[in-house]
Formats: structure tokens, sequence, C-alpha cells
């Protein structure tokens, strides 16, 4: 018996140690110790429309800017296509919409809707196929690039990474040629 209570003991400790090291929340999960790997959980979420998580694998400054940007001028053409301004169809954002507090407490929230509603309505920039190809990775101590094939034009992208304060790798920005560089997480040129 005193065996069998040392041998649960030590798994329960182990177990315990084990869950303790894991990430507690759900944006911890999704994070990635280099720019390979979170290149690659960005655009695997991206493609399967998991805007809610695409959301917490950009920078910090990244999630500001875009409402930052959207405060100042009250549309979206610098993210989104053929928007003129105006809000995706059918977005809890759209004039005249009651949007539910709970969304408006958090931006993630928010920004899964436009996302959503955007890829839907075609005014997305660029998409990802499933099995987009990761291409050549450019790093160095606290930056990175990394090249990804998207499905249309245009036919690439540039994801810049940044490491934060605790070594996870974030996208703080997506460029292609032509495109601008004016804002977060990216700014098409046309618009502006």
């Amino acid at each position: 018996m005193t065996r069998l209570t040392t041998i649960l003991a030590a798994t329960f400790l182990l177990t315990s140690s084990a869950l303790a090291e894991e990430a507690r929340i759900y944006p911890e999960r999704l994070l990635a110790g280099t720019p390979q790997a979170a290149s690659e959980i960005f655009v695997e979420r991206f493609a399967a429309q998991d805007y809610f998580a695409v959301f917490y694998l950009l920078s910090a400054e990244a999630r500001l800017d875009f409402f930052k940007v959207f405060q100042a001028t009250f549309g979206f053409e610098h993210v989104f296509v053929g928007t003129d301004g105006a809000i995706p169809p059918g977005s809890i954002m759209a004039p005249g919409t009651d949007v539910p507090d709970h969304v408006l407490a958090d931006r993630s929230l928010t920004f899964d809707d436009l996302f959503l509603k955007a890829d839907a309505a075609g005014m997305l920039p660029f998409t990802f196929a499933e099995d987009a190809e990761i291409g050549a990775v450019k790093e160095s101590t606290s930056q990175a690039q990394v090249q990804v094939a998207t499905q249309r034009e245009p036919a690439e992208v540039t994801l810049h990474l940044v490491s934060d304060d605790g070594g996870a790798w974030l996208v703080d920005r997506i460029t292609w040629d032509g495109s601008g560089e004016d804002y977060r997480p990216w700014s098409r040129a046309s618009a502006l």
C-alpha cells in the first residue's frame, strides 16, 4: 500500500507541475517561440476564419492601431477592399445596429466580427489557403520577416513579427508589393 501511495503521489506531483507550466488562458496557448511557428499558427487561424485567434496573434501595437485608426477615420478603407470607408455589411458595427455591451467591452469580439463579415463579402485584401506555403524567414534578435503565399493577388505577403517580453513571436505588420506602411496590421496603399 505504501508503494502505491508513493507512486500516486509522484504521479500527481508530475502531472500538476506539467499543468502549471501550460498556458493558463486561451490567447497564451496560441503563442509560439519562433517566427516560423508563429507564422504557421497565424496563417492556419486566418485560413480557418478564426479571427478571434488572429486578434491575439497580433502584437499589442497592431491591435491598438487597428482601433485607433478606425476611431480617427470612422472607416476601414485602409484595411478592407471596396469599403469606401464603410463597415462590412452585416457587421455588428454597422450603423443602426444595437451592439451588445459585452462586444463593445471586448475588442477581440469586434475584430472577429468585422473580419468574418469582411471575409464573407470578399473585402479582405488577401486570404490564405489552409496549406499556405511559409517561405523564407529572416530573423534578428527581436524582429523577423516571413514570406507567405496567398490564395490570390497579392500572390505573397510578408509577415513582420516582433518578439514580446516573454519570448513569444507576434505579427506586427503585414505588407505586400504595393501596400502602404502607414497603419497596422496592414495598410492598402490604394486606399490612402
